[in-house]
């Protein structure tokens, strides 16, 4: 298992980067070039409109930028493009599930094994202690604030973190319409990993928005 590198500290900032917000795929890869130059601790790739094709070339293109970074590219939700970066090109990436059992153990018991495997458990801690024990690296919770990218994403209570830090013994993700304004709570109740959509997809301006969240890491860390 490799999370990402927390000795930076947007380490502990995870990207749900998705291509269809940027003007075309060259400012997107330069978005992203951006991110990893800032050394953000992981960037999820999630095009639910592209072809396959399209998704193995953006894909191949991100996992070749963050082969030597601090950065880890994880895969949403597609086992077999995840695989292809794996065997085929010898990349390295993670794999983030929305919450099956089954999905999770097959993905654990595919040769070679993802870097990391996630995944999503909504407002439900029973479901992220199955999913840890079926063998997921991270477990993700949430939304925290209503969202854009998902308008229809149940609320999840601030507790649900708190609770999980007792119960859990891996890194916990908070996500759902976050931004540098509400993630000082979160992580005060519990989150080890700030997953960020829309206030990284539409942001005016990216690189004045990673250092708006490296703020409050910053402040985080100062009152812990």
């Amino acid at each position: 298992m490799t999370m990402p590198n927390t000795s930076s500290i947007l380490g502990r900032l995870y990207w749900i980067a998705d291509p269809s917000c940027f003007q075309n795929q060259d400012t997107f890869l330069h978005t992203v070039d951006t991110a990893i130059d800032h050394q953000i601790g992981l960037i999820q790739y999630r095009d639910k409109a592209a072809s396959k094709s399209e998704r193995q070339t953006v894909t191949q293109l991100i996992a070749q930028k963050t082969q030597h970074s601090n950065t880890q590219l994880i895969i949403n939700d597609d086992l077999d493009l995840a695989h292809n970066l794996l065997q085929a090109l010898k990349l390295s990436c993670g794999l983030h599930l929305g919450f099956n059992d089954s999905d999770i153990i097959t993905a654990n018991r595919r040769s070679p094994r993802p870097a990391l495997i996630g995944a999503s458990c909504y407002a439900n801690l029973e479901r992220a202690i199955e999913a840890r024990s079926a063998g997921a690296d991270y477990v993700s919770f949430g939304a925290f604030h209503p969202s854009k990218t998902k308008p229809e994403a149940k609320p999840a209570p601030l507790s649900i973190l708190t609770s999980a830090r007792q119960r859990l013994d891996c890194p916990i993700v908070a996500i759902g319409g976050i931004t540098p304004r509400n993630c000082l709570a979160i992580l005060n109740a519990g989150a080890d990993i700030i997953a960020v959509a829309g206030a990284l997809n539409r942001a005016k301006h990216f690189s004045e928005t990673l250092e708006a969240f490296k703020s409050c890491f910053n402040e985080f860390e100062k009152n812990t």
